[in-house]
């Protein structure tokens, strides 16, 4: 990942394989995430047989909590253009998505990592009863050995 900028309310990193063998991605995706908020976006172009596509996602997840899963909008477009001609369509929804669901992956950092420096930010326990609540997830970013742990929020949307 390339970190493209870094505040204590999320991280925008663009995203690429770093090993092209078995790599899905075409180009870089762009994801955004932070202690209540993931956003993914990525294009994606091809040509087979004289017909010219491009795909469009979006992702855009409000966290709700680390108990209590996200919201989320997702959206695709694709746009076909053959001998001139273009059509195109856009399927927009929303889903819920349960803290069950929701992944965090490590990413290596490989360039940008000077920009994490500045982004600082706290984490805020609750205690009521027996049990606890954390209430943010801000510092649970971890650099180290050019590794960056980062919640991303994956429902099986692509990724």
């Amino acid at each position: 990942a390339s970190i493209i900028s870094a505040n204590p309310t999320a991280t925008t990193m663009a995203v690429s394989c770093l090993n092209d063998d078995n790599c899905i991605l075409p180009s870089p995706i762009t994801v955004t995430a932070g202690p209540s908020t993931y956003t993914l976006s990525a294009v994606y172009s091809t040509s087979v047989e004289g017909v010219q596509e491009v795909l469009t996602m979006v992702e855009d997840c409000k966290i709700t909590g680390v108990t209590q899963g996200a919201s989320c909008s997702v959206s695709y477009g694709i746009e076909a253009t053959y001998k001139g001609v273009s059509t195109s369509t856009e399927v927009n929804t929303e889903i819920s998505v349960a803290s069950a669901e929701i992944g965090y992956e490590t990413l290596s950092v490989t360039a940008g990592a000077d920009k994490l420096s500045g982004a600082t930010g706290t984490s805020t326990a609750t205690a009521s009863g027996s049990g606890s609540t954390e209430t943010g997830m801000a510092g649970r970013n971890v650099v180290g050995a050019g590794a960056l742990a980062v919640g991303v929020a994956v429902a099986g949307l692509g990724m």
